[in-house]
């Protein structure tokens, strides 16, 4: 990755909202590209998901 594409990414990774899929299709290169040039990127933590309501049967 340039440096520019990885300050993006790590501009981009700050916002919760991002993805690590919609960064790596943001810059044009693979997920794997983004794990192994960016350090730490193993540990960021998953968005919450939303709670789901179950009917009874």
């Amino acid at each position: 990755m340039s440096p520019e594409q990885l300050a993006r990414a790590t501009e981009l990774l700050a916002d919760p909202a991002w993805t690590i899929t919609a960064v790596a299709k943001e810059l044009g290169v693979s997920r794997a590209t983004l794990y192994y040039d960016i350090p730490g990127l193993r540990g960021r933590p998953r968005p919450a998901r939303k709670a789901t309501v179950t009917t009874g049967r």
